[in-house]
């Protein structure tokens, strides 16, 4: 067996040396504009560096994890290459980012009108809406256009919020302001 040694730790150390790093990420990924994603490939523990590209462009981390803020809508390629300790490179993973522009509330011109007449809202920008308050006086607080029935004179606000088809979510609010003379 001591015979055997030398040329056992000799084929470890061959094996050692040409062993690739493999480093992974999950792709596709989807998120909303102003999205704060962390990637991560590989645990911690493992001695190496990673270069993280954005399109080919070059970022800032060499660990192995990334955390990237998606401020603009597109589509985008996100590669990551792991660089074992051994000087190895690894092969180069890579996967698209979907970033989904944000829906923008709007809850159509206020409108004046007399009393006993019911006024329908014009409100777009998403995919789903969501009107409040959502009183008694909407026939459907969940709709882009629903009709307004209020039984009293005065000034009423209804604010709108929305969300996109794909579940991006309106950052502000919008409001209208329907006046029953």
């Amino acid at each position: 067996m001591s015979k055997r040694l030398p040329y056992i730790v000799v084929l470890l150390m061959l094996l050692f040396s040409i062993t690739q790093a493999l480093a992974q990420i999950a792709m596709p990924d989807t998120v909303c504009a102003g999205t704060t994603r962390t990637y991560k490939v590989n645990d911690a523990s493992v001695p190496s560096t990673y270069t993280w590209k954005i399109d080919g462009v070059i970022q800032s981390s060499t660990k192995n994890d990334i955390t990237i803020r998606w401020n603009t809508p597109g589509v985008f390629q996100l590669t990551v290459q792991e660089r074992s300790a051994n000087g190895c490179e690894g092969d180069i993973r890579s996967g698209l980012v979907y970033v989904m522009p944000m829906p923008v509330a709007n809850a159509g011109p206020d409108a004046v009108v007399c009393f006993g007449i019911p006024i329908r809202l014009n409100g777009s920008g998403g995919g789903l809406y969501q009107w409040s308050p959502p009183s008694t006086y909407l026939s459907n607080p969940t709709i882009a256009n629903p009709i307004v029935n209020i039984p009293f004179a005065g000034t009423y606000q209804f604010i709108l919020n929305v969300t996109s088809t794909n579940g991006c979510k309106s950052p502000n609010s919008d409001t209208v302001s329907v006046t029953i003379l």
